[in-house]
C-alpha cells in the first residue's frame, strides 16, 4: 500500500502537524510493504528522502506575516506528483485549498481520500470576527463556515479528529465517517530530564526564578499577545520572579519583536527542531501555558506532560481531553492576561515535588503512546483501501457481465 500526505501546515519551523509527520515516517519506515509519499509546501521545488518517505517541496507563496510558512496551493504539481506515484490512499491535514486539490486528486486517479481534522482555524476565524466586528449572531458567518466544512469533508472516505470533543462538533455540522484517533507522543524522546540547571544557565535565571514555557505557533489564534500581558501582570505583583520563554514561528513574528523590548522577563527562542532539546526545555520548565482556545487536540501538552510538566490552559478550548488525566485539574476561563497570571499563581503555590512530575509522566505513558496513534491509523486505511478495491472490482466485473451480455 501506498499512503501520500498532502500537509499545509508543514515548514521548516513548525510544529506539532510537522511532529505528526515526522513521527508517522518513523513509524511507517517499519512496515516493508508500505510506501510513503508527503507533499508539502516549500520555497523551492524539490525531492528528498527521509527514511524510506520520499517528500516532494512544492514551491509555494509565503504566508504574510510568516517567515517558513507558505501556502499549498500550485495544482498542477500537486496532481502531477499524485499522478507519478498513484497512491493508494490520501490524507490531507487541513480543510483548505490543498484539501480540494487532494478531492480532485482522488477523482482523477480513482484514490480515496481521508481528511485529519488538525486544525480548526476556520471556525476560530469566526469568532475572530465576530469578536472584532462585533457581530454577535452566527448567521454571518458560523452558518456558512459550517456549510463548507461540511460540503468538504463529506465529499472524503473518511475524516479523523483527535478528540471526542471534534467528533461531536462535526457530528453536529452533518459530517458522516468520523473516526477519533487520538494522538499520541514519542516515549523515547519526552520523558523527565535532568536539565534544570543547564537551561537556567543558559537563560541566566536565578534559582528563585519560576521558569514558564510555550512552545507552538506564533499565531494570533494561540493567544500570544495574551501571554505577554499575563507577563506584565506577573512582573507588576513582583512577590515572585517569573520567566517567560517562548519557542515557535509564525505570523505574529513582527509583533513579538516589536514588544519583546519592553520586556526583561521574556525569552524568544524563534524554534528548535531538535527534539532532544526540546524535551529539556519541558522538563527545565515549572509550568507550561497554552493560552489557545480554538485547539483541537494539543500535542505540545502531551509532550510538556511526558517531561513532567504541567500545563495550564483554557477550559474549553480543545486540551480538555489531553488534560483529562490530570489529578488537580487548573485551568483558565479564558485567556485574559490577568486570568492567566492568576492562574499560574495558583499552580505555582502549589509547589510540586518530583514525585509528582513524575507521576504525571507515567500517567501519560499509559494513555498516549504515538505507536498506538499510527496503528491505529494503518487500521484505517487498510479498511479504506480494502473496500476500495473491492467496489473497482465489482464495478470492472459489472461492465465486463454489461459488454457481454451487449454482445
Amino acid at each position: 500500500m501506498k499512503i501520500c500526505d498532502i500537509v499545509q501546515f508543514y515548514s521548516p519551523h513548525s510544529g506539532g502537524v510537522k511532529r505528526y509527520i515526522n513521527d508517522k515516517i518513523k513509524f511507517l519506515a517499519g512496515y516493508p510493504n508500505i510506501e510513503h509519499v508527503v507533499i508539502v509546501p516549500a520555497k523551492a521545488d524539490n525531492l528528498i528522502v527521509n527514511i524510506k518517505t520520499r517528500i516532494y517541496n512544492v514551491s509555494s507563496p509565503p504566508l504574510i506575516g510568516s517567515e517558513s510558512y507558505r501556502l499549498l496551493i500550485n495544482k498542477s504539481k500537486i496532481l502531477d506528483i499524485i499522478d507519478r506515484e498513484r497512491p493508494d490512499i490520501i490524507e490531507v491535514g487541513d480543510p483548505y485549498y490543498s484539501a480540494w486539490i487532494a478531492i480532485e486528486a482522488g477523482d482523477l486517479f480513482k484514490c480515496p481520500v481521508v481528511g485529519f481534522y488538525h486544525s480548526d482555524y476556520p471556525r476560530a476565524l469566526v469568532r475572530t470576527l465576530q469578536k472584532y466586528l462585533k457581530v454577535f449572531t452566527d448567521t454571518l458567518f458560523a452558518k456558512p463556515i459550517n456549510v463548507y466544512l461540511h460540503d468538504l469533508y463529506n465529499r472524503m472516505e473518511a475524516t479523523l479528529v483527535p478528540t471526542k470533543r471534534f467528533q461531536d462538533i462535526l457530528s453536529e455540522i452533518g459530517i458522516k465517517n468520523i473516526i477519533h484517533i487520538p494522538l499520541g507522543y514519542d516515549s523515547q524522546i519526552f520523558y523527565p530530564r535532568e536539565s534544570k540547571e543547564k537551561i537556567y544557565r543558559e537563560l541566566q535565571l536565578s534559582d528563585n526564578t519560576r521558569l514558564l514555557l510555550y512552545i507552538g505557533r506564533i499565531a494570533r489564534e494561540k493567544n500570544i499577545k495574551s501571554l505577554f500581558s499575563m507577563m506584565e501582570e506577573l512582573n507588576y505583583k513582583n512577590e515572585i520572579k517569573y520567566h517567560l520563554l517562548l519557542v515557535g514561528d509564525g505570523e505574529l513574528n513582527q509583533w513579538v519583536e516589536r514588544n519583546i523590548l519592553d520586556f526583561n522577563n521574556i525569552t524568544w527562542l524563534h524554534y528548535c527542531d531538535d527534539t532532544q532539546r526540546l524535551a529539556e526545555l519541558y522538563s527545565s520548565a515549572d509550568l507550561f501555558i497554552h493560552a489557545g482556545h480554538t485547539e483541537t487536540f494539543g500535542l505540545v501538552a502531551l509532550e510538556s506532560m511526558a517531561c513532567g510538566t504541567r500545563v495550564l490552559a483554557i477550559q474549553g478550548g480543545g486540551l480538555d481531553e489531553v488534560l483529562s488525566i490530570e489529578k488537580n485539574k487548573i485551568f483558565a476561563q479564558n485567556p485574559d492576561g490577568n486570568e492567566l497570571a492568576d492562574k499560574v499563581r495558583e499552580i505555582i503555590n502549589m509547589n510540586e515535588d518530583r514525585e509528582v512530575r513524575l507521576e504525571r509522566s507515567n500517567n501519560v505513558n499509559k494513555n498516549y503512546v504515538n505507536s498506538i496513534t499510527y496503528q491505529k491509523l494503518l487500521a484505517v486505511y487498510h479498511d479504506i483501501n480494502d473496500r476500495n478495491h473491492s467496489y473497482k472490482e465489482t464495478n470492472n466485473q459489472t461492465n465486463l457481465e454489461y459488454v457481454y451480455a451487449v454482445k
